[in-house]
């Protein structure tokens, strides 16, 4: 019999995380894969801006980058009747070496700038799996098996017992787990064996995506570059993708009837306008949905990704949900497997995560309803005729009030777990959820800000490799009672002093205490009467007496960092 820590069923972009996660902090898991370890199809195309920056905890960061678009290629969002027809909008954002050097004028128009290293990362899933999964293989602890599947498995009150079979020859092995993880999509067999059904509005469209080759296809049109390229006539209602932002593509096709007779080529020259040099190498059907699952775990077992939410691509949610699910049960897993995580931490991952698959899969949802408005356009949108031209400009002025579902920092960045068991809340009310515009804070449970301390390093860097960081922008001196506490705990935890008056404005409080994940458990302008309830709560091992949490000491206590930023 085969033991190990974790079994993780499903090797995307959800179970790929969640291996590399735990391999990163010190744990271990046995990935079993049913592919030969390759994806021919692009269907994601998008990092968000929080994806890249759990990347970036790794020091993944620019191996992903460098698996994307080229830095200078335009993240334009551009809407036409067909590639050869008529322009109708388009969204000129930025590109990945503006953003990073951004000039006055760009950071005035585009705030997203100063929120995170990263803006959207145009990259097919194709090509990032890859690289997520070697560095999750590069840890000793975490093994892989491709092309073998979970085929059973019964949970008790001490782990896991699961039957994995080989897709090829039938083989098949027993394997004992501490915790299973059904990162096995959509159709995922471990939610169906647990009889977790889905919430939501169900399926919205039936659509073909389209992955295909065509040399100079940029130029094959007066369109141009761009990452989106939308035809909106009534014979060809989709987007062209960039895949590498030359000959590799994706067309998706919306609204597909079954009895659609034209080919998967005939349909890319419909789209574009003309015959040009094409060769598909993929075509799969796909729906879009707005479902959640009713739980996210039963006992040692765990859903993460598509097997406990489905969405509709609009706005790029949800492959990043899905790393998000990943990255946050991963710490949590290695926490609890490594000892200094509580009970209530594991239970906090449903509380956490499934009102952001909520969340997301909703806007994502929204979005779609205002693109399908786009698509049930009449012929005479292609009219060069007054009739045409009012058509596009009524169109044009939709679009441009849709700038959300292409520009959505908020949604990658402004999510907050309220009401979440190991966050301790400080009776503050919750900064604005603006789909587009992300409010930085530090109000328990929101992502801690993003902020330059010069020389490349930013507040995320801060955070250590395992457990908690509380930053400091007091001018005391010694070890402060959180440090003393997390010692006698024997918690992972660092101090870590930032002098600097931008950040510590940023930071609104004297004292952050943020989790191994990047998100603030607790802050103060004093340490609080008891900091080993704090961490107690943040780590899971009992629910916090808020009176305790709240800042009571002096407010110049005795107390220094181990660090200085």
């Amino acid at each position: 019999m085969l033991e190990t820590p974790v079994l993780i069923a499903g090797g995307g972009p959800a179970g790929a995380t969640l291996a590399a996660e735990l391999g990163w902090r010190g744990s271990g898991c046995l990935v079993v894969d049913n592919t030969d370890g390759t994806n021919p199809h692009p269907r994601a195309n998008m990092a968000g801006q929080r994806t890249m920056e759990i990347f970036r905890r790794w020091g993944l960061a620019d191996r992903v980058l460098a698996a994307s678009l080229p830095a200078d290629y335009p993240i334009d969002v551009i809407f036409s009747t067909r590639l050869t027809g008529i322009e109708i909008h388009r969204f000129s954002l930025t590109t990945t070496k503006d953003f990073t050097n951004p000039t006055p004028e760009l950071r005035a128009r585009l705030p997203d700038v100063d929120w995170s290293p990263y803006f959207k990362t145009q990259i097919g899933q194709n090509y990032l799996e890859p690289v997520i999964a070697q560095f999750a293989a590069s840890f000793e602890g975490v093994k892989v098996r491709h092309n073998w599947k979970l085929a059973d498995f019964a949970h008790d009150a001490e782990g896991v017992t699961s039957t994995i079979e080989h897709t090829g020859t039938g083989a098949r092995e027993t394997v004992r787990s501490r915790y299973l993880v059904g990162c096995d999509g959509g159709r995922s067999f471990v939610r169906g064996k647990l009889g977790i059904g889905f919430k939501g509005r169900g399926a919205l469209a039936n659509n073909l995506g389209i992955y295909f080759r065509s040399p100079g296809f940029p130029q094959s049109h007066p369109r141009g570059r761009g990452t989106l390229l939308w035809t909106l006539a009534p014979d060809c209602r989709g987007v062209f993708i960039a895949v590498d932002g030359d000959q590799y593509w994706t067309y998706n096709r919306y609204f597909v009837r079954d009895d659609d007779p034209r080919d998967p080529r005939e349909q890319v020259w419909q789209a574009v306008g003309k015959r040009i040099p094409l060769e598909v190498l993929s075509a799969q059907p796909w729906t879009g949905y707005q479902v959640v699952a009713e739980r996210y775990r039963d006992g040692n077992v765990f859903i993460c990704g598509d097997a406990a939410h489905l969405f509709n691509p609009t706005g790029g949610f949800g492959m990043n949900t899905a790393i998000g699910d990943a990255a946050d049960l991963g710490w949590k897993l290695a926490a609890t497997l490594q000892g200094w995580g509580g009970p209530a931490l594991l239970d906090s991952y449903q509380l956490e995560r499934q009102p952001i698959g909520v969340r997301n899969t909703t806007e994502a949802a929204g979005n779609f309803d205002k693109v399908a408005g786009l698509m049930r356009l009449p012929a005479e949108i292609e009219e060069d005729s007054e009739r045409g031209r009012a058509l596009r400009a009524d169109v044009a002025q939709r679009v441009a009030g849709q700038k959300k579902t292409w520009s959505a920092s908020g949604m990658h960045l402004g999510y907050r777990y309220e009401g979440s068991p190991i966050v301790v809340p400080d009776g503050t009310p919750p900064t604005p959820d603006h789909p587009q515009v992300y409010v930085p804070t530090t109000r328990p449970g929101s992502r801690a800000p993003h902020f330059w301390l010069g020389a490349g390093r930013s507040m995320l860097d801060l955070v250590p490799r395992r457990g908690f960081a509380l930053l400091r922008f007091d001018a005391g001196t010694g070890d402060t009672p959180f440090a003393v506490a997390a010692r006698k705990l024997r918690v992972p935890f660092a101090e870590l002093r930032v002098d600097d008056p931008e950040a510590a404005r940023l930071y609104e409080r004297r004292f952050v205490l943020v989790r191994p994940d990047g998100h603030v458990a607790w802050r103060g302008d004093a340490v609080p009467e008891d900091p080993a309830a704090v961490l107690d709560a943040a780590r899971g091992r009992h629910p916090v007496d808020v009176a305790k949490a709240a800042p009571q000491c002096p407010t110049n206590p005795p107390s220094t960092r181990k660090e200085t930023a």
